[in-house]
């Protein structure tokens, strides 16, 4: 009984991993209520993948949850996991001797490729390195016609035939009538990948999530941390080409500046060698979570995370339709620092965690834990049998040497990394994480906003 409620529990969007983990649903009571709750998590759930990360930076404690957690829903997807691998696009060959690289400004003033934040990484001989592969028709995005795509017209924008059908459906189903909001055709396959391939529930998510950009407004939201895109008053993006994401995070003001201080992510100005994906880092070991709370600043950090994790997908959408295919951000978390009263706030973060499972489908490709401590890797190595082929390949754990492990599951250098990891990029491209001082955050409220 306590399985079945638990299972509806998470369904219903409720309780998550983070939740049993801090103890907030009497797994101290009910094991068997906490384990039900974890393998209630899709095998595709991206937030089931981050949460896991996270919980695995506090290790211990939630070492006999995790392994009783992920071992029933391991054969309970088995099916679909294999479906969904066998849509996963053949692996491109990785071109690793030098790192990421940018056009000089110059040269992508005249270049017709241009994508994301309005550079395309070259080639030592100049060429675009990211060149979409041959059209198949007369443009890249079908047009639709009384609310329906064609399918051929979605295939040709890179969804697999198989799923054309799907993706067309989907369109008739919320009334697409062009590429925003949120629906052009690679992006409508975000939400079926994101809900399992479940129409109904693909659906639901899209118009929850077009709802509650209007609501917040989050063209509010990304004029307050940054300059460079434009939004209507629907929150979809009024952009004349869309293989461009022009986004810049903002340093100076009072909220952006604080964001920057003491937020701990960041999307890096390169990109992976092999897609054009966008690189995120995130300093969790850093992360002040119990300052946010001291200082009543969680509602601040939170406007600064969805930010994020809208230049995420807007960023991800610009290379997908270029590449004609998904492309998700590779994202690397510096574990350095970490420590069992990480758990104590774990709330905190599966809150951050909740809104990319709800509003942003299929943002990251792949996480790569570095400079983790050893009880981290040691927990996870025991952990990794029972996980699904899905989520080893996923997640990976590296420890200080991590150079060989991050070219071989993300697929960039370190050099690509920020200085402070080893790096060449400047460290003001991820926030700096700093502890917050105690009453910043009445200083805060008193300034002039």
């Amino acid at each position: 009984q306590s399985a079945v409620f638990a299972r509806c529990a998470v369904q219903s969007g409720d309780v998550s991993l983070s939740c049993i983990a801090s103890g907030s649903v009497c797994c101290d009571r009910c094991p068997l209520m906490a384990a039900a709750f974890a393998s209630a998590v899709g095998v595709r759930d991206d937030v089931f993948l981050a949460e896991l990360t996270w919980l695995l930076l506090s290790a211990v404690p939630v070492v006999v949850v995790m392994m009783a957690a992920v071992w029933p829903r391991r054969h309970s997807v088995a099916k679909q996991s294999k479906h969904m691998e066998a849509l996963e696009p053949p692996p491109v060959p990785l071109q690793l001797s030098a790192p990421c690289q940018e056009v000089k400004q110059g040269a992508s003033s005249a270049s017709p490729w241009l994508f994301t934040c309005c550079t395309a990484r070259v080639t030592p001989d100049g060429e675009a390195a990211h060149r979409p592969a041959e059209r198949h028709g007369s443009a890249s995005t079908p047009s639709p016609s009384g609310g329906v795509y064609s399918e051929e017209g979605i295939v040709a924008a890179g969804v697999p035939r198989e799923l054309a059908g799907l993706v067309a459906a989907l369109a008739e189903e919320v009334v697409a009538r062009g590429e925003e909001p949120l629906s052009d055709p690679t992006t409508l396959w975000r939400f079926l990948n994101a809900r399992d391939l479940d129409l109904h529930a693909a659906a639901q998510m899209y118009r929850e999530t077009i709802n509650w950009r209007a609501r917040l407004p989050i063209a509010k939201i990304m004029d307050a941390h940054g300059t460079g895109e434009r939004y209507a008053a629907d929150s979809s993006r009024e952009a004349t080409d869309p293989h461009q994401w022009c986004f810049n995070r903002a340093h100076v003001g009072v909220e952006p500046s604080f964001i920057q201080e003491h937020g701990f992510w960041g999307r890096l100005a390169c990109y992976a060698p092999a897609d054009g994906a966008p690189v995120v880092v995130w300093r969790a070991g850093s992360a002040d979570l119990a300052g946010y709370a001291r200082e009543g600043m969680f509602d601040v950090l939170v406007n600064g995370f969805i930010s994020h994790l809208e230049d995420l997908l807007q960023s991800g959408r610009a290379v997908s339709r270029l590449r004609r295919r998904i492309v998700r951000a590779r994202l690397v978390v510096d574990a350095s620092g970490v420590s069992l009263g990480t758990l104590r706030h774990a709330r905190k973060m599966q809150h951050l965690l909740h809104l990319g499972k709800q509003y942003f489908p299929e943002v990251t490709a792949s996480i790569t834990v570095i400079r983790a401590p050893r009880s981290f890797a040691s927990v996870y190595a025991a952990v990794q049998p029972l996980l699904t082929p899905v989520m080893r390949r996923k997640v990976c754990i590296l420890g200080e040497d991590f150079d060989a492990g991050l070219r071989a599951h993300a697929g960039i250098d370190r050099s690509s990394l920020p200085k402070f990891l080893g790096g060449t990029r400047p460290d003001d491209e991820v926030c700096q994480a700093r502890p917050l001082p105690t009453g910043m955050g009445a200083s805060f409220r008193a300034a002039p906003q």
